[in-house]
């Protein structure tokens, strides 16, 4: 129920950071957003789903701080570990990626994330060109330099998540990565062999399109950001841009699909 409210919420909402605790959990937003217009967004969904909120106003302190104090690494498997620069490095991975914990999404933390680095692990993408389409922190762009893509792109709509993914370029030494920043439909780029899209359900049907005419002969999408229940409205958008599904992933109530 959380993960279903927190998929439709940001589906509305710019959310910039999460929180979660016994009774429900917190989302933060920019103060440029009306406090009218979330109530109205909570309100429609409201009527979907019984559920009780308030809102408030945080006091000025460095949240980012509060946050990065939580923050544990991040495993997948022995493939991948995601840490932040406090931490010890570890050899036990494959890769042990450094990425600052902002605010920014994309730390490992979150199933999304997490199955987007586990699928990646399927294919070879030494001198391949590669797409991270919402970028967040740049931890699959990243991951892409370190497993030997040739070109990697990234771009993202918030000016956050640019910052984010330029600093933890520089923490990793990833040099072969360009991040802009842009809307999805306003990107301009390719042929890539790979675009990694985790984005929004809505989003990703919207720039299916875009995605494939971006997309290199035989090359590959790897989408996530959508729950279980969005799976067929996912399948039906591909089938339409000609897209072959080849595998699923699920953790939680969370997807992550890969098409050609």
């Amino acid at each position: 129920m959380v993960d279903i409210l927190l998929a439709l919420i940001g589906a509305r909402i710019d959310i910039e950071g999460v929180s979660y605790h016994d009774d429900g959990f917190s989302f933060y937003i920019p103060e440029s957003i009306e406090p009218d217009t979330v109530k109205a967004h909570l309100n429609d969904i409201g009527n979907q789903f019984e559920f009780s909120y308030s809102i408030d106003e945080l006091e000025d302190k460095n949240w980012n701080l509060e946050w990065e104090s939580s923050f544990n690494p991040v495993e997948v498997h022995q493939f991948c570990r995601v840490r932040a620069p406090f931490h010890e490095p570890s050899k036990s991975f494959q890769h042990d990626l450094i990425i600052h914990p902002g605010m920014a999404f994309g730390t490992g933390h979150h199933e999304t994330t997490w199955m987007m680095i586990n699928a990646m692990k399927f294919h070879d993408l030494q001198d391949k060109n590669v797409l991270d389409a919402g970028c967040g922190t740049g931890v699959l762009a990243i991951l892409a330099s370190r497993e030997g893509a040739k070109k990697i792109d990234a771009f993202d709509y918030d000016v956050h998540s640019v910052e984010s993914t330029t600093q933890n370029m520089q923490l990793n030494d990833c040099e072969n990565i360009n991040v802009v920043q842009s809307e999805a439909l306003e990107f301009q780029g390719g042929p890539y062999d790979l675009i990694l899209a985790n984005i929004n359900r809505n989003v990703i049907l919207s720039v299916f399109p875009k995605l494939v005419e971006i997309l290199a002969y035989k090359g590959m999408i790897i989408v996530s950001g959508y729950l279980v229940d969005d799976i067929e409205l996912i399948e039906q958008a591909a089938k339409q841009e000609n897209l072959k599904l080849l595998y699923t992933q699920k953790r939680g109530d969370w997807v992550c699909q890969t098409f050609n």
